[in-house]
């Protein structure tokens, strides 16, 4: 299986050119972006947006927790679900290793909302945080990018 995930990554290598060779910047632009990465400010394919959990360390005056499920019950919006934006072959690598999970780290200006949500006691706060994907999501987010991959090599192939 990991074979498959890695020719995933050499064809979007390849597919990228063509797509330079066929004058689609616009194809050529996302193939790049799968190889390195989405930036923050550009949205990403719904492929890549994947059931994931808040987690993180937590101090308070107990001590520090690490890998704690961080509350998200008193925020707006779809907690769920994370975009992810790293680079096609971290992704890769997570489906094929022993780690049962990927981490995509949390910007630490976000920090404060999940620590209002502890009832941990006094001084409570989230100190690091993380969305945790399981593996089974990359997969299917690997799945979505190689069926979009093709779509998108027919489309030209009958346009060119």
């Amino acid at each position: 299986m990991t074979v498959f995930f890695n020719d995933l990554y050499k064809m979007f290598e390849l597919a990228k050119q063509q797509f330079l060779d066929a004058g689609r910047d616009d194809l050529a632009s996302w193939a790049e972006m799968e190889l390195s990465g989405y930036p923050k400010d550009i949205r990403v394919p719904a492929y890549r947006t994947v059931v994931a959990q808040a987690r993180g360390t937590v101090s308070n005056d107990a001590g520090v927790i690490d890998d704690f499920l961080l509350p998200v019950w008193h925020l707006a919006g779809d907690w769920a679900h994370e975009d992810l934006r790293s680079p096609l072959h971290q992704l890769v690598a997570g489906i094929g290793s022993s780690d049962v999970c990927f981490r995509q780290p949390i910007e630490n200006d976000t920090l404060s909302l999940f620590t209002r949500g502890l009832r941990l006691g006094n001084n409570s706060r989230v100190i690091a945080a993380w969305w945790q994907v399981e593996a089974t999501q990359l997969s299917l987010l690997a799945e979505g990018a190689r069926t979009q991959l093709q779509r998108a090599l027919v489309a030209l192939d009958e346009t060119g």
